[in-house]
């Protein structure tokens, strides 16, 4: 497998596993139950993760797209 190669099965890695999140965030946020307050601040913070792990592999894309993936 050759560089270019490997960082694309990098992002297709990193989308699966922010997929993975994503999908954990929509049910924690529309469970029939409310959240305690450590939940909530616990869904906030992880939230937050979620969103810098998806501006990554969005950066990621940007690169390979312009042919220089890092």
């Amino acid at each position: 497998m050759n560089s270019v190669e490997s960082k694309l099965t990098e992002v297709i890695e990193d989308i699966e596993s922010f997929g993975n999140k994503f999908v954990f965030l929509i049910k924690a946020a529309t469970a029939e139950e409310p959240l305690s307050e450590r939940a909530k601040i616990g869904l906030i913070e992880f939230s937050s993760e979620s969103i810098k792990a998806l501006s990554s592999i969005e950066n990621k894309l940007k690169r390979y797209r312009a042919g220089t993936p890092s």
